[in-house]
């Protein structure tokens, strides 16, 4: 996309963490020619200051990690006309579930980004990765993301086109819920996605290009698949017990509670607890399986004639 429009197709990208930074500033690779770009440098506000989602909160947590870390790190971004005042804005993801909007008070050729403003709906699971397109073909920007846990959500634009108003999520392409093994068994996204809505075929509807975060593991040839089924069953429990501990942690913060208060500490304890269970069947998982390479694939999603 022309950022600046100044002619040359530019290269926005989000960042997990930024050297000597409070998060991962979100990267933008200048255009200077057909496909000769500058090197990444961070896209900066009104201000001249790198995006940040939220200020780093000073309590931190017993590992040194500020309680709202994972909202400025493993940034996501689309680039958009949000308010359709004709220039583009930018809504940002981050590790955890939240959206950020930075608004475009300047103009197309010279973007002014506002501070951050958080917009009023949350995605179900961690790696918030937004996409803003109308995917009901009834004139506004609705809102597609990537999961963590894999598939694609939506949330339908109940407002205008103006004046988004953002309805609960969907699942439009269900999460994997399994392990993927070998190159061969992979049929369909695992986790970690990205997604990006486009005519692939030009029939005049909307598909999905949809990205994966995927571990390949090749199996030995002696794995006792019952006993590795029964570890898989029992990961995929642990986390659907963590995501309500996290939202709960993170709702306490959000009301003022502080992490010496005895609800927020009881909270830590049980996610800890989760957290340790989490390690020890993952490593019980690995004594089963052989040498895993982490990958990733791009899938293809056509949409069919309504």
């Amino acid at each position: 996309m022309d950022w600046d429009q100044d002619g040359h197709l530019d290269i926005l990208s989000g960042c997990y963490w930024t050297e000597n930074a409070d998060g991962g500033h979100i990267q933008i690779l200048r255009g200077t020619d057909r496909l000769k770009f500058n090197s990444a440098e961070a896209l900066t506000n009104a201000e001249g200051q790198p995006l940040l989602n939220a200020t780093i909160e000073k309590n931190e947590d017993a590992n040194g990690i500020a309680d709202n870390q994972i909202e400025t790190i493993c940034t996501q971004q689309h680039a958009v006309d949000y308010d359709n005042d004709g220039d583009l804005d930018l809504v940002t993801g981050c590790f955890g579930n939240s959206f950020y909007l930075y608004t475009n008070s300047g103009s197309d050729k010279q973007p002014a980004l506002g501070q951050p403003e958080k917009l009023p709906i949350s995605s179900p699971s961690y790696h918030s990765a937004p996409h803003l397109v109308d995917w009901d073909g009834d004139g506004d920007l609705d809102l597609m993301s990537g999961c963590q846990d894999g598939g694609v959500i939506w949330s339908e634009n109940t407002g205008t086109r103006s004046k988004p108003q953002w309805s609960e999520f969907q699942r439009l392409i269900a999460a994997p819920g399994h392990q993927t093994f070998d190159s061969v068994e992979a049929v369909r996204p695992a986790t970690g996605t990205r997604v990006w809505a486009v005519d692939w075929n030009n029939d005049g509807h909307l598909d999905l290009l949809v990205g994966d975060q995927a571990t390949i593991v090749e199996k030995k040839e002696d794995v006792d698949e019952e006993k590795l089924a029964e570890i898989e069953e029992r990961m995929a429990e642990i986390n659907e017990k963590m995501q309500p501990k996290l939202d709960e942690y993170r709702k306490l913060l959000a009301e003022g509670g502080s992490p010496d208060d005895e609800a927020v500490q009881k909270i830590r304890e049980e996610i800890n607890a989760i957290s340790l269970e989490s390690s020890e069947l993952y490593q019980e998982r690995q004594s089963l399986v052989g040498p895993q390479t982490m990958t990733g694939y791009v899938w293809l999603y056509v949409r069919k004639a309504s």
